[in-house]
């Protein structure tokens, strides 16, 4: 019972906080290498965003981290944009690894 208890705490850890720990800070990690004003309004827009909101967002004085949240740079860099780009999901792994399929 235990071992069932601690198994569906780790599944909501790994779903409700390190996924998207990890891709808030991959989004943190493109703002900041982005480095000017004009490539982040430019990259925003040809990310889908529209120009005045890629214009609000990209001119702002936050910080890298603060900026990853904002509804701009998730729209931009939305979950389905970092797995075309590669980035593997833990709640994908987690559950491919603990529930394996065993039909073969």
């Amino acid at each position: 019972m235990k071992d069932k208890i601690k198994d569906e705490l780790l599944d909501q850890l790994l779903e409700n906080y390190m996924d998207h720990w990890i891709r808030r800070r991959i989004r943190c990690c493109y703002w900041k290498q982005w480095k000017r004003i004009a490539n982040h309004v430019r990259n925003l827009t040809s990310l889908g965003v529209s120009r005045r909101n890629a214009t609000i967002t990209g001119v702002t004085k936050l910080g890298h981290w603060k900026m990853s949240k904002s509804p701009g740079v998730s729209q931009a860099l939305s979950k389905h944009y970092l797995e075309e780009q590669g980035v593997l999901s833990l709640v994908d792994l987690w559950s491919r690894v603990r529930y394996p399929d065993t039909s073969r």
